[in-house]
């Protein structure tokens, strides 16, 4: 038998599908063999012995399917694409089920080793630890109450969700754009932050908003408004922060309202908030700075909550040189530590700088920010997964 070649059941050739390899990364594909690959005089055991010696590299099960029809009006390409997407479902579908039974096993061992710890304890003692456990609990929590229930009537800056671009995301990114605003949410709560929250173009027509509806944001301590944000705020006062802008943000003022595009897509779309504040006639767009103080390689497309805490960080730390911390502090790691071609690049050219060289750019690389990810992943999305992309844009009064 041909080296390599796939085994034959019952005259039907058979495919190896994509799994992984012991280091977790997607093992190629392999092709499709006619059946004068296969050795008539082998045998069933030359056929077995060849299709263990394919499924030993790759550390993991052989996945074989038959070769089936294509369905009617649809390429090769197209079938592979589609065979490809329902593997990458499925796998993902596999990491949401290892990260609930990581976060449950989780929550076990922290009952465990609080009840190890009230068990060492005497009858006094742990009734007094309890007790204290409680009031803290509930002293905290009136704490959260009472802090977004200032924000709500008297916080500033005015920090605004434009939802109104539903249209042009898929269910996954509804949920992952409901996840971001309550990552917001806590953020403005967890840092005691002034900022005011904004939820725009709500309306019933949003589908966006069953995924909002399904973690509970009618009970948030914020605004929602139906009406696009273009209609609740003062047009003349706004200035739109994108990754599409030419000029940085400098400073957090009190006085602006800062509006940030809640367009979450994998794909990334750029131009989006740019063109609508155009439509709109908003002339002064402003972006996060973080090709000038952000760290080297970072991608200017940011999650929600990340330019939330950011404006939250900013708020409270106006100096010019605290921006390099507030950027390395809310930027997540894995956004700080990209990979590719163009970021070994854009690193060669970086050193030939530094080296005093002259630095040539033959393709033309643009540096311009694009528009919007647990994403991530999770992508959440990430996500998980992973992750997930999204576009930024923000406005305020000047």
């Amino acid at each position: 038998m041909e080296p390599g070649a796939l085994p034959c059941q019952d005259g039907v050739l058979l495919e190896r599908w994509e799994g992984e390899d012991i280091d977790g990364r997607h093992c190629p594909r392999v092709s499709m063999r006619t059946l004068d690959s296969v050795d008539p005089e082998a045998g069933d055991a030359a056929t077995e012995a060849n299709s263990q010696a394919i499924s030993k590299p790759f550390g993991g099960d052989l996945v074989h399917r038959a070769r089936q029809p294509l369905p009617e009006g649809m390429s090769r390409s197209e079938a592979r694409r589609l065979r490809k997407e329902e593997w990458r479902e499925s796998r993902r579908e596999l990491n949401k089920e290892k990260k609930r039974d990581k976060k449950k096993r989780t929550k076990l061992n922290r009952a465990e080793v609080r009840k190890e710890r009230l068990a060492a304890m005497t009858e006094e003692e742990r009734a007094s630890f309890l007790e204290k456990a409680k009031a803290e609990g509930l002293a905290r929590k009136e704490m959260d109450v009472a802090h977004m229930n200032w924000a709500l009537e008297s916080g500033a800056p005015k920090v605004v969700v434009n939802c109104s671009f539903a249209d042009a995301m898929n269910p996954r990114d509804w949920t992952s754009l409901a996840k971001q605003a309550q990552l917001s949410y806590t953020w403005v709560r967890d840092l005691r932050s002034p900022l005011q929250l904004h939820l725009t173009s709500l309306d019933g027509a949003n589908p966006a908003i069953h995924s909002l509806e399904s973690i509970g944001f009618r009970k948030w301590q914020l605004h929602i408004h139906e009406q696009s944000c273009w209609e609740v705020f003062d047009k003349s006062t706004m200035v739109v922060l994108s990754p599409d802008a030419d000029q940085d943000l400098d400073t957090v003022s009190e006085d602006c309202v800062y509006v940030i595009g809640g367009l979450v897509d994998r794909v990334v779309s750029k131009f989006e908030s740019k063109k609508q504040a155009d439509s709109h006639k908003v002339d002064c767009l402003r972006r996060i700075p973080i090709k000038k103080f952000g760290p080297f390689g970072t991608n200017p497309v940011l999650n929600i909550d990340t330019v939330v805490r950011i404006l939250a960080e900013r708020l409270k730390r106006p100096g010019p040189e605290d921006w390099t911390a507030i950027l390395a502090e809310c930027i997540p790691m894995r956004r700080q530590n990209p990979s590719g071609r163009a970021v070994e690049r854009n690193a060669r050219r970086a050193e030939r700088k530094n080296a005093g060289g002259q630095v040539t750019s033959p393709e033309g690389d643009d540096d311009s920010g694009s528009s919007s990810s647990d994403s991530e992943s999770a992508d959440d999305a990430s996500s998980d997964g992973r992750s997930e992309n999204l576009e930024a844009s923000k406005l305020g009064s000047g």
